[in-house]
């Protein structure tokens, strides 16, 4: 690019530097008008209009006065004042850490934050910190939020993106507060909006299966993974028909049809070959398929592979799932016990650790240790369904 030119777009969040531009001038009022700030800066408004509309390029010296008459410096308006912060963020939330710090960090950026788009942006990362915080009720008031200015985005822009992006985290707020009923009608709203495309109706179908499966509607899920699934072959795109199969194998195995589910597991690790943490948790998935069909040797295999990629990834949630796995195919509680009492792992993973740890002594008829490890699991959560159906592991 040449530097007589103006970035085309903001540094984090990729805004159109027209828009943005619009969007600055809107939230300031009447005096940045086009007809008056063309006037300031010494150009045509035709010119200038042409220019916010992304029909002409930007000029260096042209945005320095644009940047100028803002009032606003010009690291601001292309959002490299905050790119390193929004970087530090946005791993954190990736890894879910830092859960408090991630709030407050997100809510600087919010009110750092002008224009819709900016503001849509800063908006969906703060609610991804309040649930990763498990905040649920935030959460959901935040994405609420953003999701009106997703609307006008698509209004104004004609951009689908920004709202099937904030419908995705939406549908999950709702569904975490258990309002299933909003929840399928949001689908239902924004449907019309992706008719032409397979691979986001793919994905709308299968929020709808998770709705299901929340209220217990296990084979109507089944249904709408399945359609999520044929959607996604519509699309042609190998990466997302494997992870539909990764879906689909879940409620296979939620309905105990374990067979089907290792099928379609072994075919989703084949096609996940250049998504790394997808294809490992498709791997995973196929170890506890695997034992529950009986077949140790071939789930301890699974798992084992597993392992060795989850430490090379250093994913220590994934490391702590299997390692409880591999206490229940190995009939070996020392795994599980090494990650219930390592207090540095998150207390859902020492929670399944521990009922792991509660079945395999009830197994052996150990009344001591069963005793032992019932009260430290009523500690944590008390639950006493098999721990290879749970839906954390």
């Amino acid at each position: 690019m040449s530097t007589l030119l103006a970035p085309s777009h903001t540094a984090v969040d990729k805004i159109p530097l027209g828009r943005r531009i619009e969007e600055i001038k809107r939230e300031k009022g009447g005096y940045y008008s086009n007809v008056a700030m063309a006037g300031r800066l010494g150009i045509h408004v035709e010119t200038l209009r042409f220019m916010l509309k992304g029909k002409r390029e930007i000029y260096t010296f042209e945005f320095d006065k644009i940047a100028i008459d803002l009032k606003m410096s010009v690291e601001r308006i292309l959002q490299e004042d905050i790119k390193e912060e929004v970087a530090h963020l946005s791993g954190d939330l990736k890894e879910c850490k830092n859960s408090a710090e991630s709030i407050q960090r997100a809510l600087r950026l919010m009110e750092a934050a002008q224009g819709i788009s900016e503001i849509h942006y800063a908006l969906t990362r703060l609610g991804i910190a309040f649930r990763n915080a498990y905040q649920f009720t935030d959460s959901n008031k935040v994405f609420k939020d953003s999701h009106q200015l997703a609307l006008k985005m698509q209004e104004h822009y004609g951009e689908t993106d920004a709202l099937y992006s904030n419908v995705y985290h939406l549908i999950a707020s709702f569904t975490a507060i258990q309002d299933y009923v909003t929840a399928s009608k949001l689908l239902d709203e924004i449907m019309p909006f992706f008719e032409a495309i397979p691979s986001r109706l793919s994905a709308i179908s299968y929020q709808k299966a998770k709705i299901e499966e929340t209220n217990g509607n296990f084979f109507t899920a089944k249904e709408y993974a399945i359609k999520s699934y044929q959607y996604a072959e519509q699309s042609g795109n190998h990466v997302t028909v494997a992870r539909t199969q990764l879906n689909l194998a879940h409620f296979h195995y939620v309905l105990s049809e374990y067979k089907e589910a290792s099928e379609l597991l072994v075919r989703a690790i084949e096609g996940l070959e250049n998504d790394t943490r997808t294809q490992l948790i498709a791997h995973k998935e196929l170890g506890k398929t695997l034992l529950k069909l009986e077949l140790k040797e071939q789930a301890l295999a699974q798992i084992q592979l597993s392992l060795v990629k989850a430490k090379d990834l250093d994913w220590k949630d994934m490391i702590g799932k299997l390692m409880i796995l591999m206490s229940k195919a190995c009939g070996d509680p020392s795994y599980a016990e090494t990650i219930l009492n390592d207090t540095t792992n998150s207390l859902r993973i020492r929670y399944l650790a521990s009922k792991c740890l509660l079945e395999h002594f009830k197994t052996l008829n150990d009344g001591a240790n069963f005793l032992h490890y019932s009260k430290i699991t009523e500690g944590l959560c008390v639950d006493f369904a098999d721990v290879l159906d749970e839906g954390e592991l």
